[in-house]
């Protein structure tokens, strides 16, 4: 999904620069919002950039990734999986809408 959602950012964005193809600014979106969503931007990058195997964006797909990275840790320190993962540690306990932990 955040690739899809990366992807649909890249094309509503892509009339206010018509100076990039909307192809590439897709594809920089798709990656800067994977690397921001897992705060992982080493990982996204390889991803998309597998995907696309487009050597001409490499340069791009990198700065995009940091981007999106370096925005991500601005507004939440904490990467998304961590956090989800964080509820399931042993001990805690799940209460209706909320995880609880231990006594």
């Amino acid at each position: 999904p955040c690739l899809a959602i990366g992807a649909g950012f890249g094309q509503n964005l892509a009339p206010l620069v018509p100076q990039v193809p909307l192809e590439a600014m897709a594809i920089l979106c798709m990656v800067a919002f994977l690397s921001g969503v897992v705060q992982a931007p080493l990982t996204a990058f390889v991803i998309v950039e597998e995907m696309t195997r487009d050597s001409s964006m490499v340069l791009p797909l990198m700065t995009a990734s940091l981007l999106g990275y370096a925005v991500s840790r601005l507004i939440c320190p904490k990467p998304l999986y961590k956090a989800l993962a964080s509820a399931f540690k042993p001990g805690a306990t799940l209460t209706r809408g909320s995880v609880a932990p231990a006594r």
